[in-house]
């Protein structure tokens, strides 16, 4: 769990934005329309829509990134979600963020 400064916090969430940008990345083939752009694509509208909203633009962010990336089966949201529970739990990020995204 996440208990240190702000600042180290925010280092943190920095690192790990890469870190899972990269994971995510590799997951994608960057044929079709579900390809890493599309990712981007997402990232970008939700910033937006975020912003406008006021919404947690981390959460918003880590759950743009995560939504597609296991995209085997009908149920890949669902799925997607799971894996992004698990990866992120292991990282370090606490239940809300976690339950959040």
């Amino acid at each position: 769990m996440l208990t240190s400064s702000s600042g180290q916090r925010s280092s943190f969430y920095r690192d790990a934005i890469r870190y899972i940008e990269a994971m995510c990345k590799a997951a994608f083939d960057d044929v079709g329309s579900h390809g890493w752009e599309h990712v981007e694509r997402v990232r970008a509208l939700c910033k937006k829509i975020g912003e406008k909203e006021g919404a947690d633009l981390l959460v918003l962010d880590l759950a743009a990134l995560f939504h597609d990336v296991i995209r085997i089966s009908e149920d890949h949201a669902m799925q997607s979600a799971e894996f992004a529970r698990s990866v992120l739990s292991t990282m370090g990020f606490g239940a809300e963020i976690c339950n959040a995204v």
